[in-house]
């Protein structure tokens, strides 16, 4: 079984990502807070490990998600969620990055076209202002 990580002093609200976003985050920034969109996969409850998938525009893109600070949760394969936690960049540049999951919440029956319009439109106003 595996042990929760220690919590963090200070947890960021995290910046909102689709997880074919991802890549782009990382370069950009290295490591950092995220709130990150997509379908659970491949649970593995005893190496608490999961795949956050996504498959928008014909492109499979996928993270890899440390769930031990929230293996207590009930989750399951193909559910859309939103994870939120500490982005890190692969070890290897053929691997997956992987997030180490603070929060998971599942939002099944989200209007993904409506939320990914959100949340353009929020990237958008954020760079218009140099905030992002």
């Amino acid at each position: 079984m595996c042990a929760p990580h220690e919590s963090q002093a200070h947890a960021s609200h995290g910046a909102s990502l689709f997880v074919a976003e991802v890549g782009e985050a990382l370069r950009r920034a290295g490591s950092l807070s995220a709130r990150i969109t997509g379908r659970l996969a491949r649970i593995d409850r005893t190496l608490c490990r999961a795949a956050l998938v996504d498959a928008r525009a014909g492109v499979t893109s996928e993270v890899v998600v440390d769930v031990s600070q929230v293996i207590g949760q009930l989750f399951h394969d193909g559910e859309l969620v939103q994870v939120l936690g500490e982005l890190s960049p692969p070890a290897l540049a053929t691997d997956p990055p992987t997030l180490r999951a603070r929060i998971l919440r599942n939002v099944d029956g989200l209007d993904l076209e409506a939320f990914e319009r959100a949340v353009a439109g929020k990237h958008k106003f954020m760079a218009e202002r140099g905030l992002a």
